[in-house]
């Protein structure tokens, strides 16, 4: 409930439009609030693992299985599926790391309840182990799902260029006619928008008006070879002879 909250508040403020405080908008949340609640997955993933390594070792109170758990976990998995899939689809439409964290816990939500009921029908068949040890490969898949996402989320607070952005928008301006050369395409990412800055060279004995056309056209063809691409252009004068 706490991790759905703080990526319900986190989509929000994402959202606001920028500020004179935060000029390139607020989209940097998502990334922050994916992050915490990472942490949070590792911690909580941790303390099941401690807890599941000393039942083992010392023992615990005995599982009673029983049909009314089988049903509630079966409709646990159901609903944790639905959500996960519509989360995943909207994420992946919009780019939104905090929906995508919101996914990976209704998919950790999934695996564990299936990772559990196995152990419990284990419990049933007489392995009483069993419920430990479901509960110690629960959460070691948790933590490699998260580590994975954690390594994305990082990256986009690190500024890292969206793979194949700078590659597929400096093919698109360098088709653009009056574009001498393009000198510089640097990519950010920020929430679902990627920033790009290019820095393009034309020739020197062109009309300022016919420069400004080059610029909106490379912006144009920067907006079409990338998706959400928020483009920044500079035209270089040169001399071609």
């Amino acid at each position: 409930i706490g991790a759905t909250i703080l990526t319900y508040f986190a989509v929000r403020l994402a959202d606001k439009p920028a500020d004179e405080d935060h000029q390139y908008g607020h989209g940097k949340v998502e990334p922050l609030a994916a992050l915490a609640e990472t942490a949070f997955l590792f911690l909580v993933s941790g303390i099941v693992i401690g807890e599941a390594i000393r039942r083992l070792a010392e023992g615990g109170q005995p599982v009673e299985v029983t049909s009314a758990m089988i049903g509630l976990l079966v409709l646990v998995i159901a609903v944790d599926f639905v959500r996960m899939r519509v989360l995943r689809r909207v994420a992946q439409e919009t780019g939104s790391q905090a929906l995508e964290s919101g996914a990976l816990h209704f998919a950790a939500d999934l695996m564990s309840s299936m990772v559990v009921l196995a152990g419990l029908g284990f419990v049933w068949l007489g392995y009483p182990q069993a419920d430990a040890i479901a509960a110690i490969i629960v959460a070691a898949l948790i933590c490699v799902m998260s580590l994975r996402l954690a390594r994305r989320t990082i990256d986009v607070l690190m500024d890292r260029a969206p793979r194949g952005a700078s590659e597929a928008i400096r093919a698109a301006v360098e088709r653009v006619p009056g574009v001498v050369r393009t000198s510089r395409v640097r990519t950010r990412q920020v929430g679902e928008t990627t920033l790009a800055e290019i820095v393009v060279q034309v020739s020197r004995a062109l009309p300022l008006e016919r420069v400004s056309v080059i610029k909106n056209a490379v912006a144009a063809a920067a907006g079409g070879a990338h998706a959400r691409t928020v483009p920044s252009v500079t035209a270089d004068p040169i001399a071609l002879d």
